[in-house]
């Protein structure tokens, strides 16, 4: 298991990314555990339930430690496409998006981007594989779609939307 933290740090009002590596040790330990509770309870409280198939692949942190959002994601086979889906949800602390926090207008993409590399390095490494999300955010939906080359798949009547991205 990986588990990398985006650390959010404010230089001149842009927000400085630096990906963390983490053993499996360091992720169990007390610290580790109390950043997953975090995530989590972020996740909870943006209304995004995350499947049992998904790990927190990613947080984004402030230098204070403070968990602003993160990435869980899953890498399951898909036998009628024959292929591999990439999935992942993304959370982001609700004070965070707010205007005024943390350069944090940039949280949410920048968390979408680093999840997108994951999926590059997926896809250097299987022959097929694709992106296949559930986005509650019809916002975030037309975002992704016009600034991220995802697909709708389906649109819900509650403005959800499954979305497919099989990258650039």
């Amino acid at each position: 298991m990986r588990l990398r933290e985006i650390h959010i740090c404010e230089f001149k009002g842009r927000v400085e990314i630096v990906p963390v590596e983490f053993s499996e040790e360091e992720f169990y330990s007390d610290e580790g555990y109390t950043v997953w509770e975090q995530a989590l309870a972020i996740a909870n409280q943006s209304g995004i339930r995350i499947n049992r198939n998904k790990d927190l692949l990613l947080v984004a942190k402030d230098e204070a430690n403070k968990v602003h959002g993160g990435v869980w994601s899953s890498l399951e086979r898909d036998d009628d496409q024959d292929a591999w889906i990439f999935d992942f949800d993304v959370a982001v602390d609700p004070d965070s998006r707010s205007s005024g926090g943390l350069a944090s207008s940039l949280i949410g993409p920048k968390l979408i981007d680093a999840a997108l590399e994951e999926f590059e390095g997926h896809r250097a490494e299987l022959e097929r594989v694709y992106v296949r999300v559930w986005v509650i955010n019809p916002k975030l939906a037309r975002w992704l779609e016009d600034k991220r080359g995802f697909e709708p798949e389906s649109v819900h009547g509650d403005g959800s939307t499954h979305m497919v991205y099989y990258g650039q």
